[in-house]
């Protein structure tokens, strides 16, 4: 089985954290870290994610074509999704909106998300990152994520050797808790069953709660 996060196009010689290197596999209408749908975890922790929390306000970064976005505001969630390609936001925004939510086409690094949100949903974004860029990925998380909220990660891949580069880049529980120590705690984490999503590469799920 092909694994849907290695391309099945060359990339670009082109830095990978710039819109340009993404909108090559968008306008090709290959994108095979997309699973077609909300990933299955996230059916399982759409609704158990709010436990506790006052408010349902939730950020998804590299947002893609939505369909996590769409799944959390169909659990209720009030959703600022981002992405920096318009070619993705066309696929989601209007339908994301019909549900009370934004679709913002724009780098993840300039929005102000400063004590916005109760829920950061990290799936595919970090692995897309360069390591150069994990830091400004805490910060930002950092600044989102209100004192009492959370984190929540699909990490992929999570056993991909990391000699191979990306993206996507290899992403693990040991490199997730380094980056949020000293403002997340890490609450709960789980193995995801091989296969799910129809992905070859590793999978675990965790959630990091914010002093």
């Amino acid at each position: 089985m092909s694994d849907p996060a290695r391309p099945r196009l060359d990339p670009p010689d082109l830095p990978p954290e710039t819109p340009a290197f993404w909108a090559h596999f968008w306008t090709r209408g290959v994108t095979p870290w997309d699973i077609g749908r909300a990933h299955p975890v996230l059916d399982d922790e759409a609704d158990a994610l709010a436990a506790g929390l006052a408010s349902r306000d939730a950020f998804v970064p590299g947002a893609g074509r939505g369909h996590d976005a769409l799944r959390l505001a169909d659990a209720g969630w009030h959703v600022t999704a981002v992405d920096f390609s318009p070619e993705a936001a066309s696929c989601v925004a209007q339908a994301l909106e019909a549900l009370g939510g934004v679709y913002r086409v724009a780098d993840v690094f300039d929005v102000d998300v400063s004590g916005g949100f109760d829920l950061w949903w990290e799936h595919t974004f970090l692995s897309a990152l360069p390591p150069t860029h994990h830091r400004a990925w805490a910060d930002t998380a950092a600044r989102a994520v209100r004192p009492g909220g959370c984190l929540a990660a699909l990490l992929f891949p999570t056993d991909k050797p990391a000699a191979d580069g990306g993206p996507p880049y290899r992403v693990d529980l040991p490199l997730i808790d380094d980056l949020l120590a000293g403002t997340f705690r890490r609450e709960r984490d789980r193995s995801v069953p091989p296969g799910t999503g129809h992905r070859s590469f590793g999978q675990h799920y965790a959630v990091w709660r914010r002093d």
